[in-house]
């Protein structure tokens, strides 16, 4: 799967869309007969049997990943559209249709990295290449001398005790935190969300998050036997809507789970807004006589334009849990580092965190390698350049409300969610294909009606998307 996986980046493919085009292939691939019917045929008109697939993926994974895109870019555009979508699903296009458009390129890559002395010198290039780039070729060096003479264990701890110390120059709001022993290096936010649920809730339990929301939360929660619901959305400014929520704050509720900046609408939570949530919990906490936690999922902390104020939330709640990646304020999304760090005035602090080494035991999830943790540890006081955020929003916002679109701007992250011209967002989000604009519908986000935009990307292509963004508006609904 690495030489694929190499393959796709030596295609064309940025890191992120590489990682998940190799993840979509590879748990549909395998499926064999638990495909749907929709995808067994859809796969059937491509001339491939699903259970005769499943088979191939184990003897030549690479062969059957590379026969099936080819078959995919033998057929029409419109056609290869609709064939991805019962294939793979909606949100799976943009990661894959790329590379339908670079099969050549694919097909060499496919070529360079079958033959073993090659991948080994390109991986051996990249890694020279990443070293110096992130100047830190000589500690890598040194860590590496010192592990001739010490004991695997030996060799995580420093790791893990620099980081962590050098952890306090992130903010003021985080230095309360990482200058005390309440937080956990992880293998990013994704492992830091897996490890709060289990923190703080048992099989049974219920946690509340608000639409629009991050729709992975569902199978994190699901996994540790508790249960997701999902608080309506306010649609007028995608704050939190206090009257559904007070409804659904029963005392089988343990946590509360928020997003700020938020995936996929971009909107910050206000200080009145986490202030107003603060209060409410703690209210219910002292009638139910029990804590709800507050889980705070922090990915695009840093991702925040000009004139918007993204207050610290556990400042506000003492009962919070703050889960982080350094994948969008850094660009790494495929380097997989972050943390989780308990609020030192949270209930049981110390004891939730020691409880985190047991809850990596029992997942499988333990902490990253030490040569990423030592990379971070030098540049936890900076960021990528995410002022090209800002710049696509604010050309994306004026477009689209110029067009009629009704849209809550963004106050950070490198989404827009604005509401479709009709109510079906899937059929919206289909007809936009024909005009090359992938969007994702908000249904699986809990906001029916409405589509989300990424602009993670350069701004010539934000550019060149708004023609295309006004035809298909002019022809498709104003025509």
């Amino acid at each position: 799967m690495q030489l694929c996986h190499t393959a796709f980046l030596s295609a064309g493919a940025s890191p992120e869309i590489a990682a998940t085009a190799l993840k979509k292939f590879t748990t549909t691939l395998v499926k064999g007969t638990a495909m749907s019917k929709d995808q067994a045929a859809a796969f059937q008109s491509l001339g491939f049997s699903a259970s005769r697939m499943a088979r191939d993926m184990q003897t030549d994974a690479q062969g059957t990943i590379f026969r099936v895109l080819q078959a995919l870019a033998d057929k029409p555009k419109e056609l290869q559209m609709s064939l991805l979508t019962e294939m793979f699903g909606e949100e799976a296009i943009g990661a894959i249709a790329p590379l339908l458009r670079n099969m050549g390129n694919l097909s060499q890559a496919f070529g360079l990295v079958g033959d073993a002395a090659n991948y080994a010198g390109s991986m051996q290039g990249e890694f020279d290449t990443r070293a110096k780039t992130t100047e830190n070729a000589l500690i890598l060096l040194r860590n590496k001398l010192v592990n001739l003479g010490i004991s695997v264990g030996n060799v995580f701890l420093p790791a893990i005790a620099w980081g962590a110390n050098a952890l306090g120059r992130l903010t003021d709001g985080i230095r309360a935190v990482a200058e005390t022993p309440f937080g956990q290096w992880l293998i990013g936010a994704a492992g830091a969300l897996a490890h709060a649920f289990r923190l703080v809730t048992e099989p049974g339990d219920e946690i509340l998050t608000f639409a629009p929301f991050f729709p992975e939360y569902h199978p994190y929660v699901d996994l540790t036997g508790a249960k997701l619901k999902v608080v309506p959305p306010d649609t007028e400014n995608f704050q939190i809507h206090f009257g559904k929520l007070e409804e659904m704050l029963t005392d089988k509720v343990m946590a509360v789970l928020i997003n700020t900046p938020n995936n996929p609408s971009g909107v910050v939570y206000s200080a009145d807004t986490l202030r107003r949530l603060a209060d409410l919990l703690r209210t219910k906490s002292d009638e139910y006589k029990h804590p709800i936690y507050l889980i705070s999922d922090e990915p695009y902390r840093e991702i925040v334009f000009a004139g918007v104020e993204a207050p610290c939330v556990s400042q506000f709640y003492d009962n919070t849990v703050m889960c982080y990646s350094f994948s969008k304020s850094l660009s790494i999304p495929g380097e997989r580092i972050g943390y989780v760090a308990v609020n030192p005035r949270c209930r049981d602090a110390v004891d939730m965190v020691n409880m985190c080494g047991q809850i990596s035991r029992g997942i499988g999830h333990n902490c990253p390698p030490s040569m990423i943790q030592l990379a971070v540890a030098q540049v936890l006081d900076k960021t990528a350049d995410l002022s090209v955020y800002e710049t696509n929003m604010n050309l994306l916002y004026h477009e689209l409300t110029a067009l009629g679109f009704f849209c809550v701007k963004p106050g950070g992250t490198f989404y827009i969610f604005p509401r479709a011209l009709e109510e079906d967002a899937k059929a919206f989000c289909r007809k936009a294909l024909k005009y090359d604009l992938i969007l994702v519908p908000g249904d699986s986000f809990g906001a029916p009606g409405y589509f989300r935009m990424a602009y993670c990307i350069d701004t010539e292509k934000v550019e060149r998307s708004l023609g295309a963004l006004r035809k298909f508006v002019a022809e498709v609904y104003k025509g």
